[in-house]
Parts: C-alpha cells; structure tokens; sequence
C-alpha cells in the first residue's frame, strides 16, 4: 500500500474515538504539505494495529528515523534545529515488529519534542484534523520538552493542560494569549499523542488562572518536570 493511502486508511480509523471528529477527513490536507503531512504522517502511525518506523526528509535540513514502540529518534538533528516551515518532508513507514532492535544507537533521542515541534506548525490556521473544533482537552501525562525553547506561555498552558480540559479558546483567555497560540499549542500535544478528550457530559469548569508571583515555586516545579 502506498504511503498516501496507509496515512489516509489509518486516519479513517480511531483510537477509542476520544479525539475524532465528525467530517474531520474533509479537513486533511495534503500528505506533502510540510509539517501537515508529516503530523498526519505520525498520527497513522499511532493509529497504525502494527508497528512501524517512521522516516521524515525535511527539506534542506536532514532525516529523522522515529521508532514508535520505544518513543524515541535517532536523534541526528535536535527539535530545536528543526526549521518551522519546511519547503517539504517526504514520509517512509517500515514495517517492524515488536521484538526488533532499535534502528539506530541506543538509546536515541526523547520523542515528546520533536512531535510537539512538528504539531505545533503543522496546522497554523485550524486545530489538526483529527480534533473537533470546539472540543476541551487536557494532559494525560506531563510531556518531556527539554529540548525546546519554549515560552513561559507554553509553560503556563501544560500547566493549565495538567490541571483540567480547555479548549483553545478558553486556554487562550485563561492564559493571556492569542487564539493561534493557545490552538497551536493543542495541536503540538495532540501530535504528542498525550491529549486526552473531555466526555460529553463534562461541564464547562473555568481553568485556574495562570499563577502569580507568589506561585514562582509551582513555576519551578513544573519546569523541572518538563525538563528545564
């Protein structure tokens, strides 16, 4: 099967449904279209029911080899040196199987950067395809971003994340930011894989306000557990 069509078949598929919308296909861009097809790429194959090995040709910067099962990359180019849109990324999937050896050194470089970078300019102008419009999110884990610079924005909505569901709109209230922002950010956990949907029948609960100057200790804490 071809790589278009396995990305296109995975995706028709769900994943316990928690982050599939209704009519999401008609959003899915193009498989070459830079970070899209790549985001799209990765979320294929965590959808996939067999493992595979995940190639990524970033135009005039390099090729990352992902290995799923063990949530790692071999590391050959850092998520920081990652451009933020590139001209295009050709997608590879190689079949694998549970037991196989890693197919670089170990141990490999943390996975939770590279696909937050990649999710987080995938889809600029919308949430990611997969998503619903409106929907309300929040962490299933705490992510491992060491390798990013990012803001204390990002840092203050993984908090927010961690402690209830928001949509973008409301993490962008709550936060302080722009809606793109606040919607980017979603979709750089959503590709991380580490988003969880709110059920049907959650209330709309306000999230805590970002902290204030007499929280710095819980800022300290939570950059530890990401990893700064």
């Amino acid at each position: 099967m071809a790589t278009e069509s396995r990305i296109a078949h995975a995706l028709r598929a769900t994943d316990n449904g928690d982050m599939t919308s209704p009519g999401a296909e008609a959003r899915i861009p193009a498989p070459s279209a830079g970070w899209a097809g790549a985001a799209m790429a990765v979320r294929a194959v965590q959808l996939s029911s067999a493992p595979l090995l995940l190639t990524l040709g970033i135009a005039d910067t390099g090729t990352v080899l992902i290995d799923f099962r063990h949530r790692t990359y071999d590391g050959v180019l850092s998520a920081a040196r990652l451009p933020v849109d590139p001209a295009s990324v050709s997608i590879e999937t190689h079949p694998t199987f549970p037991g196989a050896p890693l197919p670089f050194p170990a141990p490999g470089a943390e996975l939770d950067a590279l696909l937050w970078h990649i999710g987080y300019h995938a889809f600029p102008e919308t949430v990611a395809p997969w998503m619903p419009e409106s929907g309300r999110f929040r962490l299933a884990r705490w992510p491992n971003l060491s390798d990013l610079p990012i803001s204390l924005d990002h840092v203050r909505m993984t908090a927010m994340l961690g402690n209830g569901y928001a949509s973008a709109a409301e993490l962008a209230a709550t936060a302080g930011v722009e809606l793109a922002v606040a919607r980017s950010t979603l979709n750089a956990f959503g590709v991380v894989g580490i988003l969880r949907g709110a059920p049907e029948a959650t209330p709309e609960a306000p999230l805590d306000p970002a902290p204030v100057a007499q929280s710095r200790g819980l800022f300290a804490r939570l950059r530890d557990r990401l990893g700064f």
